[in-house]
């Protein structure tokens, strides 16, 4: 799963629904553009003490869902204290209530490697 964590110069808006079209966040950073209709996200969470490219730990909103470009499976990361951050929770949360009504929160722990190998065999 592809996971990006979005920088202060980094813009996220949901676009409202036009004709049948459905409303869809996007994400644009650097010169890449992430897309995902509201209906295919899987699940939104809070993830604590978030730590990404040597950046002091953060809180952030989690968006799970499958890119609409290239379909792959995507984990946008929302950080709390962003501009702005306070009226997109409020507009996804009108698009797709039921992600929010008990909204789960988990320590952020990423996969590391211990250089040994050991993922690559089976433990009995």
């Amino acid at each position: 799963m592809k996971r990006y964590m979005l920088l202060p110069e980094d813009t996220i808006e949901l676009l409202p629904q036009d004709g049948e079209a459905e409303s869809a966040v996007s994400v644009f950073c650097e010169r890449t553009l992430i897309l995902f209709p509201c209906s295919k996200i899987e699940s939104v969470l809070l993830l604590r003490n978030v730590r990404e490219d040597r950046r002091k730990p953060e809180d952030c909103l989690c968006i799970r869902a499958r890119d609409a470009l290239f379909d792959t499976p995507q984990e946008v990361l929302v950080p709390i204290h962003r501009d702005g951050f306070e009226k997109f929770r409020a507009e996804l949360a009108a698009v797709r209530p039921e992600l929010f009504e008990q909204l789960p929160e988990q320590e952020d722990v990423r996969e590391t490697c211990d250089q040994t190998g050991s993922h690559l065999h089976r433990h009995k």
